[in-house]
């Protein structure tokens, strides 16, 4: 697991969060934003040529992780405070569980568009 840690400037506005790794945007045309409620999981799959690189933007999460090659695993706690973005590789099974009280939301940035007559998705149960 690879991941890289976003540059935030923070002022009496607010704060901003920037990316100035450009190997998170090289080769990437698609973004997704997910909303997931109290205790719910989403993925528990993997892809064989999709590379995605993940945000939490609200809450905190278990990501779990499953190299489908080796069944080597890991578990990630993340949170909207850790800043960093997350890739998963190819033949990486993945899932998300929202382990916060408030609503879970993520982004994703992804080298490849969801193709429905073509899907790189393949159910792997982790959690």
């Amino acid at each position: 697991m690879i991941s890289r840690k976003l540059k935030k400037y923070i002022d009496k506005r607010g704060w901003l969060l920037e990316n100035v790794n450009s190997e998170i945007m090289r080769d990437f045309s698609h973004f997704f934003i997910s909303l997931s409620k109290q205790n719910v999981i989403r993925g528990n799959h993997y892809h064989l040529k999709k590379i995605e690189w993940f945000l939490i933007i609200q809450g905190i999460c278990e990501i779990h992780i499953e190299d489908i090659d080796t069944n080597i695993k890991e578990v990630l706690t993340l949170c909207q405070e850790n800043q960093k973005m997350i890739m998963i590789e190819p033949n990486k099974a993945h899932a998300f569980k929202n382990i916060g009280k408030v609503d879970l939301i993520i982004l994703a940035i992804v080298n490849k568009p969801f193709d429905h007559s073509k899907p790189d998705t393949f159910d792997y149960k982790i959690i």
